[in-house]
């Protein structure tokens, strides 16, 4: 999936992976490891290729390009949610799983 997502990215932007490989200082070997899924991209690559093509981490990571705006709003719930019990959890799950499903 990541290798799909970057590999769209480089055709979209005319580039070769090589040559993004050379301009980010990512590896070719590290690559061509997540093209055959034996790795998977971690974090200071990944910002350095959403960098790269001015995209969201989030978009090399899923294909799905989340505005800044959700993105705050997204991390903000992260943050605050991880602070909850277990019990917490679950009603906030079952609230959402809820309120999704009277849509």
């Amino acid at each position: 999936m990541y290798y799909d997502n970057f590999k769209r990215l480089c055709d979209e932007k005319g580039v070769k992976p090589g040559t993004v490989a050379r301009e980010t200082g990512i590896s070719t070997a590290t690559i061509t490891a997540w093209k055959q899924d034996k790795y998977t991209p971690k974090q200071d690559k990944l910002q350095k290729l959403a960098d790269y093509f001015e995209v969201s981490v989030d978009y090399i990571m899923t294909g799905i390009d989340i505005p800044k705006e959700d993105q705050e709003r997204l991390n903000n719930f992260i943050y605050y949610y991880e602070k909850l019990d277990e019990n917490q959890k679950t009603l906030i799950d079952n609230l959402i799983k809820t309120f999704l499903s009277n849509q």
